[in-house]
């Protein structure tokens, strides 16, 4: 199948996910990532150590292409005979490689996708941009594996909002821990949030700098009231948020960059490498007048990164989720 504009399904990305899913006749997943790239069309092609040792004697840039095959990057280009071929590293997880290759599988679905290309250098397309078709193709691809008419119902099956069902639901569904995780919360009918902690002082890319506001332009006042930001420069505070998903309902923004300061029980949770559960102040996120959030740090044991769920107790006794009544 060659997905065209007159595909037009809105611009939820799940919904072209969900057509696909249908016209490949799966009825119940885990849904093999193969069988879906094969009805698009798309070949796969799995890179080995044989091919980057043959790829090294011919390139003298070689460092950064290895480097770029050792973050486990996948992607899309054209094949020997003009077809579409995703290429993704032989050496990862199964559940890392099934996740790139529908996420690359997610660009080839949604229509709007079509006018990008994908292999040009970050300097070269707006981030905003980039950043947004990046998103869209991973909510694509975590509806093909984890489709939320099934995901939903096991999510309430389980009652606990805890990394222990987060872990159950990702051997269901075939998924890393970090995408299950993340999809948890986003289709999550509580009120619920999960964030990826870093070190601040972790390597960035280097980014040029952009002038938002010309020498010559005056950045006039519009006298807006005052807002309380948690700080984006996390000078001095030993963790910051990487990204941070939530649930509708989740009824604040925790922005990307959002220090976490020395002593608080999410840093003493990743200087011990340890899982922890308890409560936290709402302010150790910058929010002001809130109760305290419940939370749970569970250690990844790479790049130091920790992903930490926080939730709200629900007091709502009547839920209704896709034209049904969840709790009663």
């Amino acid at each position: 199948m060659t997905a065209v504009f007159t595909d037009w399904l809105g611009s939820e990305p799940a919904a072209y996910a969900q057509k696909i899913i249908k016209a490949c006749g799966l009825n119940e997943p885990p849904f093999c990532e193969r069988q879906i790239a094969d009805f698009l069309k798309i070949d796969i092609y799995e890179i080995s150590p044989a091919d980057i040792e043959g790829y090294r004697l011919f390139n003298p840039d070689f460092p950064s292409v290895e480097s770029f095959i050792n973050e486990s990057c996948t992607f899309m280009g054209t094949g020997e005979e003009g077809g579409r071929v995703i290429y993704t590293p032989e050496i990862v997880s199964a559940a890392r490689k099934r996740m790139n290759i529908l996420h690359e599988c997610g660009h080839a679905v949604l229509p709007w996708h079509d006018q990008y290309c994908y292999l040009c250098k970050d300097k070269d397309m707006d981030p905003g941009i980039r950043k947004q078709i990046e998103r869209e193709a991973f909510l694509c691809a975590s509806e093909f594996i984890m489709p939320r008419v099934y995901f939903v119902q096991d999510v309430l099956s389980l009652q606990s909002m805890s990394f222990a069902a987060i872990k159950i639901l990702s051997k269901r569904y075939h998924a890393s821990l970090e995408a299950t995780a993340n999809w948890f919360t986003y289709t999550h009918p509580g009120i619920c949030s999960v964030l990826m902690i870093e070190p601040t002082n972790i390597d960035e890319p280097d980014c040029e700098e952009i002038e938002v506001i010309p020498a010559h332009q005056e950045n006039l006042k519009v006298g807006a009231p005052a807002m309380f930001f948690k700080k984006l420069e996390p000078e001095g505070d030993p963790l910051k948020v990487k990204y941070a998903m939530r649930s509708r309902r989740f009824p604040e923004y925790i922005r990307s960059n959002t220090g976490i300061a020395k002593g608080s029980p999410i840093h003493q949770a990743w200087l011990h490498g340890k899982a922890s559960r308890g409560e936290i102040p709402a302010s150790t996120f910058g929010f002001l007048g809130k109760a305290p959030l419940q939370f749970e740090c569970l250690s990844l044991g790479y790049r130091s990164r920790m992903l930490v769920l926080l939730w709200e107790e629900d007091r709502q006794n009547r839920l209704i989720y896709a034209g049904k009544e969840l709790i009663a």
